[in-house]
């Protein structure tokens, strides 16, 4: 019988389990790896734009006063 044709083995699933699951981790790491960078730029990029959202506070009520007047 051929190589490639011959029936798989308990031990030949037992391998490709095994590769599959070691696959599997790094697929996850790289995912994983791949977020962070996305959230890291995102991170980067969304913060000047939350400080100019905040409102700005009046350091005194000088301002309120002076509409009232």
């Amino acid at each position: 019988m051929a190589e490639d044709s011959r029936p798989a083995t308990k031990q030949d699933l037992n391998e490709l389990r095994q590769e599959m699951h070691e696959l599997s981790g790094r697929l996850v790491e790289q995912l994983r790896d791949m977020q962070t960078e996305v959230l890291r730029a995102f991170h980067d990029w969304a913060q000047p734009v939350e400080i100019k959202l905040v409102p700005s506070r009046p350091s005194t009520n000088a301002g309120a006063c002076s509409k009232n007047a």
